[in-house]
């Protein structure tokens, strides 16, 4: 590993351990040269794994699969939302781990942004309905309406009574008197 301050070839690993849940690992390095102004950094390390080509609505060639495109547009559709940067990358992981498990040898990009809904309703309904709105190209009133009953519906029990509470200012639906 090169230093990526002085360009050095010459490192030494000064520390190992996983992060990730174990899919990476953080390495502290420290650069040998001995004129380099900075000396350590630290690098991570994970499994370069082969991941399907992508089949785009209306094409027939398939493209590569782009982490970097995934994890745009997870991000766009959580812009102002409160969702840290590790559940960003966990999402786009799950995502990466469903299309390398994916039967076909192309996955259908209808297929993927299937994933990404299912990978927002479970942290952040208006995001999972704003990235909705835009992938499946909502342009009518009528077409929200049947998008926000589909994923109201989509919901678990616990989602809606939590929801309700909130319309009822926190109060316990259950508990309001006549």
């Amino acid at each position: 590993m090169r230093c990526p301050f002085c360009k050095n070839a010459n490192t030494q690993v000064l520390d190992s351990r996983p992060v990730g849940g174990g899919d990476q690992v953080r390495r502290r390095r420290q650069c040998l040269n001995p004129n380099c102004e900075q000396k350590r950094f630290t690098t991570y390390e994970r499994p370069k794994l082969k991941l399907p080509d992508v089949v785009k609505k209306g094409q027939t060639v398939p493209q590569a699969f782009d982490v970097e495109k995934l994890t745009r547009s997870i991000e766009m559709a959580l812009r102002n939302r409160l969702v840290s940067p590790d559940t960003v990358e966990e999402m786009v992981q799950n995502v990466c781990d469903r299309a390398r498990s994916y039967s076909g040898k192309n996955v259908p990009t209808r297929t993927l942004g299937m994933w990404v809904i299912d990978e927002l309703r479970e942290r952040d309904q208006i995001a999972c309905i704003l990235y909705a709105s835009v992938f499946e190209e909502i342009t009518t009133i009528e077409q929200w309406r049947q998008l926000l009953e589909r994923e109201a519906n989509a919901l678990p029990e616990s989602a809606r009574r939590k929801q309700m509470d909130l319309l009822n200012g926190g109060e316990d639906p259950d508990d309001l008197s006549p």
